[in-house]
């Protein structure tokens, strides 16, 4: 008996050293930190990754935004060295042209529309997109004489989903901040009207370093959604404007940059994306058309050659827009917009 009851004393002696040890080990521990998911309402522009799903509220604003297409016709005219040295009168152009032939330019940007009303609908979108030189002019090197004189014909814009109706008419364009709004008069009034950018206009002045934005836009032709976070500019520039680290393509001009404020779905247009950074260069390429399986690699190439300047894409280093020159610019060409019949106070209502 006396043996039995040394062992139970032994072993309540090992639980509540065991008990104390966890104890001891439990009060040093340090604390456990707690994972915040809900956005904080403090009025700022929100850092964080939304905590909320912002699908629903995203597919709106995915409905207000279409590819925008642009082609520029022209008629080039060529000279031999030395021919001419000044640019002559239009209707000796081709008389005195030693060869003529036709090309064409083209872009493609994301337009965002931001006004619809009875027949007329309006949309933003970055300048060079829709915009290209009426003349081109090229010279020889050595002689400096001219070489060719490219006149441009004809331009067509278009958007692939837009019911029949006037061709697309550029109405105000400020190529110094790359802004343009472009209109189409409907044949009908529709019986829907086309779904206007449907968040309210923010201001890119409050944006603080690493804020969290959506962008959304059709780089390479592709409707897609993307983000990053704000990074501002030395002194901001004077204008607001602002850069995103997210990835850009061709086709993203003119897409929509949009913050949150106390979280989902509290979305802002803060700007519109323009641009990326760049490196450029020039290389000799073949003349068009080309066929690679004609062509045998293991001789030289004779046919004609032509300069082409290529472009490589700095990623994540993307150019905004801010919202403030944005507005600034529709109430700046106020009148350009009434004289083509439109209402510039329902402009993203």
């Amino acid at each position: 008996m006396k043996n039995d009851n040394k062992k139970k004393i032994r072993c309540i002696e090992k639980l509540l050293l065991l008990l104390l040890s966890f104890i001891f080990l439990y009060s040093c521990a340090p604390p456990a930190r707690t994972l915040i998911t809900e956005s904080i309402a403090d009025s700022h522009y929100d850092s964080e990754f939304p905590a909320s799903r912002s699908s629903s509220a995203l597919t709106k604003a995915l409905e207000s935004i279409r590819l925008l297409n642009s082609v520029a016709y022209y008629k080039a005219y060529n000279y031999p060295p030395g021919a001419i040295s000044k640019i002559p009168v239009a209707s000796h152009m081709e008389l005195e042209a030693d060869k003529i032939l036709f090309f064409n330019n083209t872009a493609s940007g994301t337009a965002t529309f931001v006004y619809a009303f009875e027949k007329d609908i309006a949309l933003l979108t970055c300048a060079h997109v829709i915009t290209f030189p009426d003349t081109i002019i090229t010279y020889y090197e050595k002689s400096k004489s001219i070489q060719s004189i490219a006149i441009k014909i004809r331009q067509h814009i278009y958007i692939n989903e837009l019911p029949d109706g006037d061709d697309i008419k550029i109405i105000a364009v400020d190529m110094q901040n790359d802004i343009a709004i472009v209109q189409r008069r409907l044949k009908e009034k529709p019986v829907f009207l086309q779904p206007v950018f449907p968040y309210p206009t923010g201001k890119s002045a409050n944006l603080e370093w690493g804020a969290f934005v959506y962008l959304i836009g059709y780089p390479k032709g592709n409707k897609m959604v993307t983000h990053g976070l704000v990074s501002k500019l030395p002194g901001q520039r004077g204008s607001g404007d602002f850069l995103i680290d997210a990835n850009f393509n061709r086709g993203f001009s003119g897409g929509m940059v949009l913050a949150i404020r106390d979280g989902i779905p509290n979305f802002e247009l803060v700007g519109m994306a323009k641009s990326v950074s760049a490196d450029y260069y020039y290389a000799i390429t073949p003349g068009t058309p080309f066929n690679p399986q004609q062509i045998d690699s293991n001789f030289p190439y004779t046919g004609e050659l032509y300069v082409e300047q290529r472009g490589e894409i700095n990623y994540g280093i993307t150019n905004a827009i801010a919202i403030e020159t944005i507005l600034k610019f529709i109430d700046l060409n106020r009148l350009r917009l009434m004289e083509a019949g439109l209402n510039p106070q329902l402009f993203f209502k």
